[in-house]
């Protein structure tokens, strides 16, 4: 596949990926703030990406493991990332996308 090169197009998907997570996460109401650091995207237009980002635990009440279990980029909840990066880039197909998280406090 090719991939995604220009600079625009990647700070586009960074915020679009955060966005996507952030809502479905809930990562507000959990006192977390999520990042991406770095993405790779293939395909024109884009079919999957490859994320590597970073989970701050904002709140005191939250450890970093059960951030972790909370997160669950995995199952119904990532389909619905997913759907929406799809969504939010007007494709009619699902975005297919791998997520490596760092979490810190």
């Amino acid at each position: 596949m090719k991939p995604a090169t220009t600079k625009h197009s990647k700070a586009n998907l960074k915020r679009l990926v955060e966005a996507a997570v952030q809502e479905h996460c809930q990562c507000r109401s959990h006192g977390w703030w999520f990042t991406v650091d770095e993405l790779e995207a293939a395909g024109q237009p884009v079919a999957s990406l490859k994320v590597w980002a970073t989970l701050r635990v904002l709140a005191d009440q939250t450890s970093v493991d059960d951030a972790m279990t909370l997160l669950q980029l995995e199952g119904h909840r990532l389909e619905r990332v997913q759907q929406s990066l799809a969504d939010a880039m007007r494709l009619k197909q699902p975005v297919a996308a791998a997520f490596k998280v760092r979490l810190v406090r």
